[in-house]
């Protein structure tokens, strides 16, 4: 496997997880459990693949909050997401 490769499948995973993540926090904040709360963060790795970049699962996340009368605007749904892809990289990054 040449460097290229391994970091092209690197980054996919680290977005994977971050997607999860994201999708596991959003969910418990709407308030999902068990298998529903699974189904959710799950949808998160489907609605990255409508646009290049993360803007989609932003988008995703607070439309979702904001249905439910959480108010939790883009802004801060990038920081968590960001947040979120640090916690995903140091994850599968470390050497432990």
């Amino acid at each position: 496997m040449s460097l290229e490769e391994f970091e092209d499948m690197t980054r996919t995973n680290v977005v994977a997880l971050r997607n999860q993540l994201i999708g596991l926090w959003a969910g418990k904040q709407l308030g999902l459990s068990g298998s529903h709360l699974e189904r959710y963060a799950a949808e998160m790795h489907d609605a990255d693949y409508e646009e290049s970049g993360p803007r989609d699962v932003v988008r995703k996340v607070a439309g979702d909050l904001a249905n439910a009368g959480i108010k939790v605007g883009d802004e801060a749904v990038t920081k968590l997401l960001s947040k979120a892809e640090a916690d995903a990289r140091r994850e599968l990054l470390s050497t432990d």
